[in-house]
């Protein structure tokens, strides 16, 4: 959109009358220019102020963020390095803690089949659990033939056959000697049993330390993220802020105006006042009217 208006003079000094108009399109051009400087002045002083309020702030931040990264040792290596190092101790950890248990679990059933031969049971406890050992299934075999041997003989000869009382004490022997690899075998497994379930104390409190560290790691994590925010936000400011401050003071040094003379004030050929013809006009129009009164 554009404007136009005019400006007029009068006075008797046509010279005068022209100068001063002249002069006045030329004031309020200037007057235009200086407001438009003063403004630009103003808005690059607010900005500029508001640029060095950024800068404190972006430090503030740049300085947290530092800060915390070197009282969380991230200098040198990430969060996400230690959360997925982290990751992978719980994962091997876990795996130790459930073959411990699994182990475990098998020691207690081997160790029940074994408790058996001490009850006198022999053939309770299967062969399978009892293979582990040589020692304790060569005695549990030679208990079993013994014991087949005593039931052939009780059957031809009677319980008080002297062969049969022999082959009993023979049996009982066996059962002794038995006993007493079980007794070592059971010995053995509850000492096994005890370094597993002190194992699975181990890996559980493991598991558990690292799951508080994992824990930890996220709070540190959603911690770090907030102040890495924080200094990215200052520093886009503090970018924008700089840039309007650079924009301002360019434009304090524009000397340009959007009023421009169309033309410049020209010098009267003849007086403006007083208009003989308009009055010689009116002057008879009055007169015609005095006459028309008077006649009536």
């Amino acid at each position: 959109d554009s404007r136009v208006f005019g400006i007029a003079m009068r006075d008797t000094r046509p010279e005068l009358a022209q100068e001063l108009a002249n002069k006045l399109a030329a004031e309020y051009i200037d007057q235009n220019v200086k407001y438009k400087i003063d403004t630009t002045k103003d808005a690059a002083h607010w900005v500029g102020s508001k640029v060095d309020e950024a800068r404190l702030a972006l430090a503030r931040a740049e300085t947290a963020l530092h800060e915390y990264k070197r009282d969380n040792n991230i200098l040198s290596v990430s969060l996400e390095d230690k959360q997925n190092e982290t990751s992978r101790d719980m994962e091997k950890f876990s795996v130790s803690l459930t073959d411990a248990k699994a182990k475990r679990i098998d020691l207690q059933v081997r160790r029940k089949a074994i408790a058996n031969l001490m009850e006198n049971d022999a053939l309770a406890a299967p062969s399978t659990y009892v293979a582990v050992s040589p020692s304790i299934d060569a005695a549990r075999r030679n208990y079993l033939g013994e014991k087949s041997k005593l039931a052939e003989l009780d059957e031809r000869y009677g319980p008080k056959h002297p062969e049969v009382i022999y082959q009993r004490s023979r049996l009982e022997s066996a059962m002794s000697e038995l006993r007493t690899e079980a007794t070592g075998m059971e010995r053995s497994m509850d000492a096994e049993i005890k370094a597993l379930l002190d194992a699975e104390s181990r890996y559980g409190a493991e598991l558990e330390a690292l799951k508080a560290q994992g824990f930890a790691l996220n709070e540190k994590e959603l911690k770090y993220r907030q102040l890495s925010r924080d200094a990215e936000n200052a520093q886009k400011v503090y970018a924008e802020l700089l840039g309007r401050f650079n924009d301002s003071g360019l434009q304090s040094q524009d000397q340009g105006n959007n009023i421009e003379p169309l033309d410049s004030a020209e010098l009267p050929t003849s007086p403006v006042e007083p208009n003989l013809r308009n009055a010689l006009v009116f002057s008879l129009f009055v007169g015609l009217l005095l006459g028309f009164a008077t006649t009536a």
